[in-house]
């Protein structure tokens, strides 16, 4: 209002205002080139907390994966599992594709096994059934899924599919 006030005044005095319009016009355009990322990540950081897609301790994955372990207006600190602390700017969580793994109660673990041709495909599968029941970490419902994935050059090759608590999965996997 102050500065408007001037402008005014200066025009009934005769000074012409153009040019100091001008140059607080260029002021003012360089002043938000120079804030841009700067609020692009306030504004990000105030949508992951409004929209919370992770929480501290779960484990996320964007262009590096590790647990959460602080979300803050410019940057969300994750740490990787060899326990290096990585920052990430929240305008680029916001921009790219975010992996949240913890979300969910229970995960499926996901294992590949190689046979030879020579071993019967039913006793293979039988063989993998009674591995993933050996493993007491691993769900019954939903039931695993045990079968071909592909026919390689040497071997057959099976997936094995099987649930878990997330809590677990690390455990169950290996």
């Amino acid at each position: 209002l102050y500065f408007i006030s001037v402008l005014i005044f200066s025009v009934f005095i005769g000074i012409p205002i153009t040019s100091i319009i001008a140059l607080f016009s260029l002021i003012g355009l360089a002043v938000s080139l120079s804030i841009q990322n700067l609020l692009g990540n306030i504004m990000s950081g105030i949508t992951l907390l409004i929209l919370k897609p992770f929480k501290i301790g779960d484990y996320i994955e964007t262009d590096e994966g590790g647990n959460v372990s602080k979300i803050g207006l410019f940057y969300t600190e994750i740490t990787t599992w060899d326990n290096k602390k990585v920052f990430i700017p929240n305008e680029k969580i916001m921009a790219s594709k975010l992996t949240n793994f913890t979300a969910e109660p229970i995960r499926r673990v996901d294992v590949r096994f190689n046979a030879g041709y020579e071993f019967d495909i039913e006793e293979v599968k039988n063989a993998l059934r009674d591995a993933v029941e050996s493993v007491p970490l691993l769900l019954d419902e939903p039931k695993p899924t045990i079968g071909i994935a592909e026919y390689a050059g040497s071997a057959v090759i099976y997936d094995v599919r099987a649930w878990t608590q997330t809590d677990d999965y690390f455990d169950a996997r290996y």
